[in-house]
């Protein structure tokens, strides 16, 4: 997803063990983005809008993940050899979007205080069947009282969820590839 230049360098990881050490830096640097993409976020878009703007920059980077997730497995199970080329692309992609976000317009954030939301239900004391049962039911309870009044959370939760269920589906993928078209 948001991999680093030092992914250019694929052409000449040989063994597995140096592709894992390329994957350990991307994954260390991508690590580092998060705080700088919070930040970022924070300089450049009033409150009022930086939900909206987050949301809906989300929402087009886990939907082209699954896109391009397809497209490239795809490719990948046709040309298992272009793994290289391949991901010194995505690690070029991730370079730019660095560029995007060091370009953009800083606006004046209009500092308010942070919304104040209700701690989780405790369930204390001695365990008894209701409170077990009511205690194991809460979160979920309280997950959807959270997405009834907060609509913008719900759909940043959405377009998590989309995320993580691509990478999930990923996660699967690889290690096949690695072991049976690289022979890694």
């Amino acid at each position: 997803e948001r991999g680093c230049l030092v992914m250019g360098v694929t052409f000449w990881a040989g063994t597995a063990g140096h592709f894992l050490f390329l994957i350990s830096i991307s994954y260390f640097f991508a690590a580092l983005v998060y705080p700088v993409q919070n930040g970022v976020f924070q300089a450049c878009f009033r409150r009022q809008t930086r939900g909206r703007v987050f949301g809906a920059g989300a929402l087009v980077q886990h939907l082209t993940t699954v896109a391009a997730s397809a497209v490239l497995g795809s490719l990948l199970d046709r040309h298992p050899d272009s793994y290289p080329l391949l991901f010194a692309g995505i690690g070029v992609c991730g370079f730019f979007y660095l560029v995007i976000l060091a370009l953009l317009p800083q606006d004046d954030p209009d500092e308010q205080p942070a919304v104040e939301t209700p701690p989780p239900a405790a369930a204390v004391g001695r365990l008894e069947r209701g409170r077990l049962l009511r205690g194991l039911a809460s979160p979920f309870v309280e997950m959807v009282a959270t997405f009834r009044r907060d609509r913008a959370y719900f759909w940043y939760e959405m377009n998590f969820m989309c995320y993580g269920i691509a990478y999930l589906m990923l996660m699967a993928i690889l290690p096949t590839f690695f072991t049976e078209h690289l022979d890694l």
